[in-house]
């Protein structure tokens, strides 16, 4: 072996206890426990112990292969439980001592393990009897609507369409669907040559929702054009179109809110809103119902009531809750619904005349029946109102009208239209056609029920496609 010389002896003497001291660092660090996280490899323990003081401390270890299992113990005492789950299936716990517990589940977007939430199955919508489920139901009516050859653009035709267009939609029946849209091929670019005058009128205008729903089924823009020319025409005569009717509650939120389907522009949807909470402010009652008119005084009308109920469930079905109106329509909804359920009728209908008792001229009406029915289902789907209240009263509604549909799809028991007009006098009774006074419940009565009207045909989809939804 070569000696060394005196410098080399003095040089190693001074070089050797730092390098020994450095290569044993090297060496513990590599072979050493780790405190990190585990890595790949057999089951192992570890245990390590920390002096400082965390406040919450969470260490989550994820194994590649096998089980892993690593406690910490800390001087704080500090529980915390996380478990991430990989695309390996790895299990890793982590458990620090603190003065108090907390457990976290953390899963990451690559787990394999996954827990999807179920829809609410309502079992009052669902087991029908034979013939009386609302796929059924509904295509029979809408296929008399196809059938229907008439050409007027009137609001209650509007609203038997938006139903049908809905309903073939729901039931992915292209064929009806394809036959709607067809037979609004000769209205389609001229949306306002039904207009009575330029600032457009409530009843004229809702016809936009027609375009607007066939837009959203065929996203063909030249429906969109239509739709718009209607909303835009309304919202910019809205003091002209605003009446305090009660029918305006739906003339004017069910368009203004297709229109925001539509485009997703929340400008319509404002209007809507805000049309809603200035009419419940104006005209709801303290038992949660409506006159049809300011003016009146006795008699509240089933089917004018309708409107409203479907307005505001129109709204709700999009309105966030933290819309500056979201409240205040909620509460409205919630005290009609309230209202509503108090006064149905063993058939699941509700009156013509709601504040008066059934006889004596009153009668079990479909159209008022079909869109409370449509506001009671689209509220317990929302979850606005409780399952086990009004579920039930919503199945009764619709079971009520579906034994009122024939079988060439005519809803029957609907009342003809009533209007209210205080420029007509005081008589009370009425001229035959319009209510001329405050109490209209005897003008109501005669307003008799019948079968195959627009009316009833539109709202009696809307409730088929809200239990199809």
């Amino acid at each position: 072996m070569k000696q060394f010389s005196t410098l080399q002896s003095i040089t190693w003497n001074a070089v050797w206890p730092p390098m020994a001291s450095l290569i044993f660092v090297l060496l513990f660090t590599s072979c050493g426990p780790d405190s990190s996280e585990g890595g790949s490899g057999d089951s192992d323990s570890d245990t390590d112990t920390d002096s400082d003081s965390d406040t919450d401390s969470d260490t989550d270890s994820d194994t590649d292969t096998d089980m892993d299992t690593d406690t910490d113990t800390d001087t704080d005492s500090d529980t915390d439980s996380d478990t991430d789950s990989d695309t390996n299936s790895d299990t890793d716990s982590d458990t620090d001592s603190d003065t108090y517990s907390d457990t976290d589940t953390d899963t990451d977007t690559d787990t394999d393990t996954d827990t999807d939430t179920e829809p609410l199955v309502i079992d009052e919508f669902t087991n029908w009897p034979d013939g009386m489920d609302p796929a059924t139901v509904g295509t029979r009516v809408a296929q008399e609507f196809i059938d229907d050859n008439t050409s007027d653009r009137h609001y209650a035709k509007a609203c038997t369409w938006y139903g049908a267009l809905q309903l073939a939609r729901l039931t992915e029946n292209q064929s009806l669907l394809d036959s709607l849209i067809s037979k609004y091929g000769p209205d389609l670019g001229s949306p306002l040559s039904g207009l009575r005058e330029p600032t457009g009128h409530v009843d004229d205008n809702v016809w936009g929702i027609v375009p607007f729903e066939i837009y959203l089924n065929n996203s063909n823009d030249a429906y969109l054009q239509d739709g718009l020319a209607l909303a835009d025409n309304q919202a910019q005569n809205l003091n002209s179109q605003t009446r305090y009717a009660i029918d305006d509650m739906f003339m004017i939120p069910g368009l203004q809110m297709q229109a925001y389907r539509a485009t997703g522009d929340a400008k319509y949807m404002d209007t809507a809103a805000a049309t809603m909470a200035d009419y419940l402010d104006h005209m709801q009652q303290e038992d949660g119902l409506f006159f049809q008119m300011d003016f009146i005084t006795r008699g509240k009308w089933g089917r004018g009531n309708g409107w409203f109920a479907a307005g505001m469930a129109e709204i709700l079905q999009d309105l966030p809750n933290n819309h500056q109106h979201y409240d205040r329509i909620l509460e409205g909804y919630h005290k009609m619904m309230s209202a509503l359920a108090d006064i149905q009728q063993d058939s699941g209908l509700w009156l013509q005349v709601l504040d008066v008792p059934a006889g004596g001229g009153n009668y079990e009406e479909t159209s008022g029946t079909s869109m409370f029915t449509f506001a009671f289902i689209t509220g317990v789907k929302l979850g606005l109102l409780d399952v086990e209240t009004y579920a039930p009263k919503a199945r009764k509604g619709w079971m009520g009208l579906a034994a009122n549909v024939d079988g060439n799809g005519f809803l029957q028991n609907t009342s003809v239209w009533c209007y209210a007009d205080s420029s007509c006098g005081d008589s009370g009774a009425g001229d035959g056609e319009r209510c001329c006074g405050t109490d209209c419940v005897d003008y109501y009565f005669r307003r008799k029920g019948e079968s195959d009207n627009d009316h009833g045909q539109g709202p009696v989809l809307w409730a088929a496609a809200a239990l199809l939804q």
